[in-house]
């Protein structure tokens, strides 16, 4: 069975070429990858060689891209608004089998809902990667997808690159987060409840157009001195290392498709504070810290009461990493990957 990832990007930190990784290394399964970007200049640990379409990569033309390749792989698979769009517009006049995954819905302004619209209704089956996502579209959404067939995969955890990562040698009471410098991640919040707290450092792992807001915002607060910004870690052993150099990972984001950034938090033992809503109910499970979104006093007194007491919160950080253990490892979501492909082809 030979599958097309078609993607945005290929980086070390991008979930969708993790799982293809995986998937790739399954019995009976060859997956390839092609990006609309350029390439990086050295490609992710994960990745082999020979799984990229090197000399595709950086492509103007859908139409000419699946033209050229359309027929040496049984399914072309998506990740994004704009490429399922395109491959879908493109199987019209070239049948293929086109499997979309939809990753983000839940969040998605208006905008970005029309235009992911041509990807639920030209998608041959669609994956959500949360109960959460599947649930979250509206009548007209669902009128438009429903030709497809339809599968909930969650994202997973690479299990066996977080073990290795290096022993923490964080000596002091430090709470790390990791995402993307956007407004809906609400790190604004979390910085304002780290100034109601006297000694707790927070370290920030990405990048993003909200980064400078959020720096005037530690200037404010009077935590400039507590807060650090880490920036974009290409590497994901990095991250992980990064990681598991804190004591508490904390996420009030608004809204989520999965966030695989706290499951990581949770493989690596760290308990984690996290936003009431349905997808970290969905995601965390009991052993999460829920905490309300918009209060920076509630997020500083969850933060204290983990590391005032070190033993819940080891407790707590058992639990979660058994939990992902269990449930969320990377193996799984590429196992699940595989048998919607059977499915389809079938």
């Amino acid at each position: 069975m030979n599958v097309l990832h078609v993607l945005g990007n290929i980086s070390g930190t991008t979930i969708p070429v993790e799982i293809a990784s995986a998937t790739d290394r399954l019995p009976d399964t060859n997956v390839s990858l092609v990006s609309k970007d350029p390439l990086p200049q050295e490609l992710p640990d994960t990745v082999e060689n020979d799984q990229v379409l090197t000399d595709l990569c950086g492509f103007d033309d859908f139409s000419t891209l699946l033209h050229d390749v359309g027929k040496r792989y049984d399914i072309v698979h998506t990740h994004t608004v704009a490429e399922a769009a395109k491959v879908g517009y493109h199987a019209i006049r070239q049948p293929i089998h086109h499997v979309n995954t939809q990753h983000g819905h839940l969040h998605y302004t208006r905008e970005e809902k029309v235009k992911n619209i041509p990807g639920l209704l030209l998608a041959d089956t669609i994956i959500y990667n949360s109960q959460c996502t599947s649930r979250s579209y509206n009548l007209i959404e669902k009128a438009l997808k429903s030709r497809a067939n339809e599968y909930v995969v969650h994202n997973g955890v690479n299990i066996d690159a977080i073990q290795s990562s290096p022993t923490p040698t964080s000596t002091s009471q430090t709470v790390v987060t990791a995402t993307r410098l956007i407004k809906r991640k609400n790190l604004g919040t979390l910085i304002r409840a780290i100034a109601h707290t006297d000694n707790i450092s927070l370290r920030i792992i990405g990048d993003g157009p909200y980064k400078s807001e959020l720096q005037q915002m530690t200037r404010k607060a009077g935590v400039e001195s507590r807060v650090e910004f880490l920036g974009y870690l290409p590497d994901r052993q990095d991250v992980y290392a990064e990681i598991a150099n804190g004591d508490v990972f904390a996420l009030p984001s608004h809204g989520e498709g999965f966030c695989v950034a706290v499951t990581e938090g949770m493989a690596v033992g760290l308990p984690v504070v996290v936003s009431d809503i349905p997808i970290f109910h969905e995601v965390v499970g009991d052993a999460g810290v829920f905490v309300d979104r918009t209060d920076p006093v509630s997020i500083a007194n969850a933060l204290r009461e983990l590391l005032e007491n070190p033993q819940k919160a080891q407790t707590i950080g058992e639990q979660n990493r058994t939990r992902i253990r269990e449930e969320f490892t990377l193996e799984d979501c590429a196992r699940g990957y595989r048998d919607v492909y059977r499915a389809e082809l079938s």
